[in-house]
């Protein structure tokens, strides 16, 4: 469905699956029940209007994964730590999600970011992006509203 080498499990989500590269005019279908990409969610039956790196949600947990079952909150400190005081800010639509303004160049992907997109590309753990930005930065659980800036 897929492809061999095209999804990998998340850390702290389960039931859930990032994709790298979601064929065109991919229809929604049994094990997933829905794909978020671009913006949008399309639930199962819907076809997918556009293609690139999404995130896919199944209708269990995903066996023998070996992604982090249970993950810990992250705190403003920390990511103040990983990307810089005053270079992010919350995305309100999206808890789980900054937007940064500036990546460094030689970032390396770390925990507790499970990836980042930047420019059509999805970049996880141990990968590194080229400078620049605005980039958006993942974690595996909502950050509180009193840890955003």
């Amino acid at each position: 469905m897929l492809g061999k080498g095209n999804w990998r499990c998340i850390d702290g989500a389960p039931n859930g699956i990032s994709i790298d590269q979601l064929p065109d005019n991919f229809v929604v279908r049994f094990p997933l029940t829905r794909i978020d990409a671009r913006g949008a969610y399309y639930y199962e039956g819907q076809t997918v209007n556009s293609s690139g790196y999404a995130t896919g949600w199944l209708v269990s947990n995903l066996p023998d994964n070996e992604c982090a079952a249970k993950i810990s909150p992250v705190t403003r400190a920390e990511i103040d730590q990983l990307i810089g005081a005053g270079n992010w800010q919350c995305l309100t639509e999206y808890p789980t999600g900054v937007i940064v303004a500036n990546v460094t160049s030689g970032f390396v992907v770390r925990s507790p970011i499970l990836y980042v997109d930047k420019d059509d590309r999805r970049y996880y753990k141990g990968e590194t992006l080229p400078g620049g930005g605005p980039d958006t930065v993942w974690f595996p659980l909502p950050i509180s509203k009193s840890e955003c800036p």
